[in-house]
């Protein structure tokens, strides 16, 4: 294992080691990954909900705060997930089998795959802000900004 760990010394990934059967590592891939970019999913409906208030900048100022180092607290970061919903949409569809196979709900995991899906013409897009991806998930106004908004960061 420490030959394979020594492979990656330098670089910008950080290897785990894992102990046991190889089984376990195909199983904490999924449940990693579900975690990781549900959270992108999720903050971009919570984002369009409170867009659809009108209170995006208040949500994003309080979660700048609160929860600074999450996709909710950063949304800029959001328009790395609509350049990559074209691979997160099936990869999520994955993780829902995965999540029934483990007798647990798959809701979670196919609303993500739902987000990821409403984002497809944004394929490998690396001009599209978070405020369009926003916008694109809920009644905002066609701008993808709540009237009054200062508006997100493009990125």
């Amino acid at each position: 294992m420490a030959r394979v760990r020594d492979l990656f010394e330098g670089t910008a990934r950080t290897p785990f080691v894992l102990p046991g059967p190889v089984a376990r590592a195909s199983a904490l891939k999924p449940a990693f990954a579900a975690y990781n970019k549900i959270s992108y999913a999720l903050a971009a409906r919570a984002c369009a909900l409170a867009d659809g208030h009108g209170v995006l900048d208040d949500l994003v100022d309080l979660a700048g705060h609160l929860l600074p180092d999450t996709p909710l607290g950063t949304p800029e970061h959001l328009a790395t997930a609509g350049a990559r919903a074209w691979r997160r949409e099936p990869e999520m569809r994955e993780i829902a089998g995965a999540c029934r196979a483990a007798g647990v709900s798959a809701a979670f995991a196919e609303a993500a795959a739902a987000t990821f899906g409403r984002w497809e013409a944004h394929k490998d897009d690396q001009a599209v802000t978070a405020g369009e991806l926003i916008a694109e998930l809920g009644r905002g106004t066609p701008s993808g900004t709540s009237p009054g908004r200062k508006g997100l960061p493009s990125r």
